[in-house]
């Protein structure tokens, strides 16, 4: 079931790259392994319905609450983007704060 895992993974991984563009870029290294796993849960998961150790009912279920795990995994990955734009901005900011200031008849920043 390897092989499957990793078509699974090839497929989201490619077709994220064509339609997240920069914020895709950002994230990506991080996508691998939400991807494997959410891969290799929905492998498990139809496993254990295709030998009735799971009715099909639950299977659908723990394959949502996989998709959900992924998208937490991918919003994580946003999240710390953000943060590193924000201590960028506060970066230039402060390094300019000086210079802005002393150009301002009352300093602001």
């Amino acid at each position: 079931m390897a092989s499957d895992v990793n078509s699974i993974i090839k497929q989201i991984l490619d077709a994220a790259s064509q339609r997240g563009g920069e914020t895709w870029d950002k994230i990506k290294s991080g996508a691998p392994l939400y991807t494997k796993a959410y891969a290799q849960s929905l492998v498990d998961i139809a496993e254990a319905v295709q030998s009735g150790e799971m009715s099909a009912a639950d299977g659908e279920a723990h394959a949502q609450t996989a998709k959900l795990l992924l998208i937490q995994g991918f919003a994580f990955s946003s999240q710390v983007v953000l943060f590193e734009v924000q201590k960028f901005i506060d970066g230039v900011m402060q390094t300019l704060k000086d210079a802005i200031n002393a150009k301002l008849p009352i300093a602001l920043l």
